[in-house]
């Protein structure tokens, strides 16, 4: 009975812990950056506010992985209303490639 218990605990601890590292992981300067807009909100807008352009997808569903040859445009993202802004790398390897 008890095993039947620690499967959904160790799952989630394991859930958890991706999403920390993922978050965590700061985007390097010049490095592709996922990003991922508020329901609603126009990233074509937001990339052009940030001086950025999309590299992929051409039709993004949750986000897109998104370039710009200025620095800090992590922070530019954040500020024109982008909700989560993270390095592509880290979640590269879950499916998410650039086209």
């Amino acid at each position: 009975m008890k095993t039947v218990v620690l499967i959904p605990v160790v799952a989630g601890m394991f859930v958890l812990h991706s999403a920390v590292a993922i978050l965590a992981a700061p985007p390097e300067e010049g490095a592709p950056l996922f990003v991922v807009a508020r329901p609603g909100a126009d990233i074509d807008w937001i990339l052009a506010t940030a001086d950025g352009y999309r590299i992929g997808p051409a039709d993004p569903v949750i986000g897109a992985v998104v370039h710009s040859d200025r620095p800090a445009f992590a922070a530019r993202l954040r500020d024109a209303g982008a909700i989560l802004v993270v390095a592509h790398s880290s979640i590269a390897g879950i499916g998410c490639q650039a086209t």
